[in-house]
């Protein structure tokens, strides 16, 4: 309301403070529902956007990164407006501090948009920086190259030796973070992960289930076990099972069954919170597909009341299966040896329906599993 008031008045400073504090409120959504607040707010874009990307005028760079923060932010960051800013964000590199300079690639990153020049840019400047960045500056770099899946090693390693040196002032989200970005990335880094560990260590109780299950996950795509700490993550659980999600329940196992990570209370546990009071039936389908996918992996067919909820879920939900949900949910089921026929029914009439996008190792786990279970005269056989 002020800046409907003195949007005419504002200076460059003036108007991207007013942008900034519209991102950064609890209730930016009603400027965005609200037909008057709507229309003040796409004028204060404009008029913030004219400004930022003016190459004649004398803009300090701080402005035009706080400009793609706020309006990756408000998810208006798109099209010809950020190739914009990214231009003077190029430019002005050399001027940027670490906030700056992860504020930008942050916005871009949130925006889902690739700018090669940018990225290229922010990194030679970061590089120069990093010991001056601040914790959270240093994660939302890491994760925002890992989002856009630029791997910039030479970056990536020195962000990973300020960690490590750094460890204990970072928050759990900005650890969970950092190792769920270098493991995007596919970069191996043992000191990095060992820190982070000894972090997870001296106070779990801290974190909350998404990082832990980022965290878990990373280690699993990495391919790097850390025995104390999957020891301790699956004790948290077992404590606080009930506390979790469906998608953090599922990460978790996923990352305990890729590395075959043998701990019979844990699994119990999470079995039980699926079957009680019909939890597994609100897994959504590709949660619901991983619970399978771990357990068969495990081995584990002594679950037998979770494989009936999986199974009822899946005939009810297979018509929102992809490829991949049906092709593993298939797997699962025949590597336990369950012949369950309306599963396979279910299963078999979607992947009839969506035969057609099926990728080679899909065919190829469907084929399997019908074979083995002696469904070879299903009409997705055909």
């Amino acid at each position: 309301e002020t800046a409907d008031l003195h949007l005419a008045q504002f200076d460059v400073i003036n108007a991207v403070t007013a942008l900034h504090r519209v991102a950064k409120s609890s209730d930016r959504g009603e400027a965005q529902r609200h037909p008057r607040l709507r229309t003040t707010l796409r004028a204060l874009i404009d008029k913030v956007v004219s400004i930022v990307t003016d190459q004649t005028a004398l803009i300090e760079a701080k402005e035009v990164t706080k400009t793609c923060w706020a309006l990756s932010k408000l998810g208006m960051g798109t099209g010809p407006t950020m190739d914009a800013l990214a231009e003077q964000i190029v430019r002005k590199a050399g001027e940027l501090d670490g906030q700056g300079l992860s504020n930008a690639v942050w916005g871009f990153a949130t925006a889902r948009i690739m700018h090669g020049k940018l990225l290229t840019a922010v990194a030679a400047e970061a590089i120069r920086q990093l010991e001056d960045f601040e914790p959270q500056g240093l994660s939302n770099c890491a994760w925002a190259f890992a989002k856009l899946a630029y791997r910039e090693t030479g970056l990536m390693d020195r962000l990973a030796d300020e960690v490590v040196a750094r460890a204990d002032s970072f928050d759990p989200q900005g650890l969970a973070n950092t190792g769920w970005a270098f493991a995007t990335l596919a970069l191996r880094n043992q000191k990095l992960m060992d820190a982070i560990s000894e972090e997870l260590l001296a106070g779990l109780s801290r974190w909350s289930t998404q990082n832990i299950g980022n965290l878990i996950w990373a280690f699993a795509k990495l391919k790097m076990v850390n025995q104390k700490v999957f020891d301790a993550v699956a004790a948290e659980v077992v404590q606080t099972v009930y506390d979790w999600n469906p998608q953090g329940l599922a990460h978790v196992m996923g990352a305990f069954a890729k590395l075959q990570d043998r701990n019979p209370q844990f699994y119990s546990a999470v079995a039980q919170d699926c079957v009680l009071k019909s939890k597994i039936s609100r897994y959504q389908p590709q949660n619901l597909v991983n619970m399978a996918w771990s357990y068969a992996k495990l081995g584990m067919k002594t679950e037998t009341e979770l494989f009936k909820g999986i199974g009822e879920s899946i005939i009810r939900q297979a018509a929102d299966f992809n490829p991949q949900h049906c092709s593993n949910a298939a797997w699962a089921f025949a590597t336990l040896g369950l012949a369950d026929v309306p599963v396979l029914d279910a299963l078999a009439r979607q992947g009839v329906v969506i035969g057609h996008a099926f990728g080679a190792q899909d065919l190829s786990n469907v084929s399997w599993a019908f074979a083995k279970l002696l469904r070879l005269d299903s009409p997705l056989m055909a």
